[in-house]
């Protein structure tokens, strides 16, 4: 199944299920892509990885993935996770990101072809930008995952199990929280 006809029945899901609040919402949010339905898929994908201890679902599932998650979880807060998400998602795609240190590793990922770290420098941006982090543990983070990216680059048979670096990244995190400390 394409990614156009996932986002499509997704927003069929939308309309269906939420309240005239929450379809403006959704609304806004899809603005952002332009109705560019194969883009949202790809957010959607992405946004299911980084809640899904980045385990991405296949490409078949997203739709399917996406409503049980959805109905596990108060509407509102997947609302507010897409918007701020979506937000930092498109800075990705479109290389819009202001801070440089993000805005390197967003051209290595891009340049190297390598989408399935969206979920992972989406998932740092945040924590950036929620002041869970600060510049100098990101810069650290990221040139972790600027090597994992080059590496896998270069590799020929390429499978990346995003969940394993991801635990790397997060040992890092927690090792410099506790120096901190």
């Amino acid at each position: 199944m394409d990614y156009i006809s996932q986002s499509e029945k997704l927003f069929k899901f939308f309309e269906l299920e939420l309240d005239l609040g929450q379809k403006l919402k959704i609304n806004e949010i899809r603005k952002k892509f332009c109705n560019d339905l194969n883009l949202f898929a790809c957010f959607i994908k992405d946004y299911l990885t980084l809640k899904n201890s980045f385990m991405a679902p296949k490409d078949e599932n997203i739709y399917s993935d996406f409503v049980l998650f959805f109905q596990n979880i108060e509407a509102e807060t997947v609302l507010d996770e897409l918007d701020k998400y979506s937000t930092l998602f498109l800075k990705i795609v479109f290389e819009e990101e202001r801070n440089p240190i993000l805005r390197n590793t967003i051209a290595i990922v891009n340049s190297c072809y390598l989408l399935e770290y969206y979920s992972v420098v989406m998932y740092l941006a945040n924590k950036y930008y929620e002041k869970e982090i600060d510049i100098a543990l990101l810069d650290r983070v990221l040139k972790a995952v600027e090597s994992d990216v080059l590496a896998n680059f270069e590799k020929d048979n390429l499978q990346i199990d995003l969940k394993n670096e991801f635990i790397k990244y997060e040992k890092i995190l927690l090792n410099k929280e506790r120096m901190a400390s």
